[in-house]
């Protein structure tokens, strides 16, 4: 299995959401925690399965992937070196590519 690691800004924006999700609805903030979970399980196994970010830098390229269920996440991250790096964890009604820049 694949080394995963996740930045700060990745632990920062799953806790974000999971707040947001649980204000609106607190049973589905369980699902939302266990279906990025399950995301990330699916990421260490099958690395480079997830389509390239179109904005990002081609030298780098960075991957994406929906949440399981919540289909309005998306989860950034890079394959480089033999582990997966997770970036980013952000719903989709953000200006993703003025966020992400490169």
């Amino acid at each position: 299995m694949t080394p995963v690691n996740k930045s700060a800004q990745f632990e920062w924006d799953f806790e974000r959401e999971a707040l947001l999700v649980g204000e609106a609805n607190p049973p589905a903030a369980l699902r939302f925690v266990d279906a990025v979970d399950a995301a990330i399980e699916l990421r260490a196994q099958h690395p480079e399965i997830g389509p390239v970010w179109r904005y990002g830098n081609p030298k780098h390229p960075t991957r994406y992937l929906l949440v399981p269920g919540f289909h309005n996440y998306l989860i950034f991250y890079r394959y480089e070196r033999g582990e997966v790096r997770l970036g980013r964890l952000m719903h989709g009604a953000q200006d993703l590519k003025d966020v992400l820049g490169d």
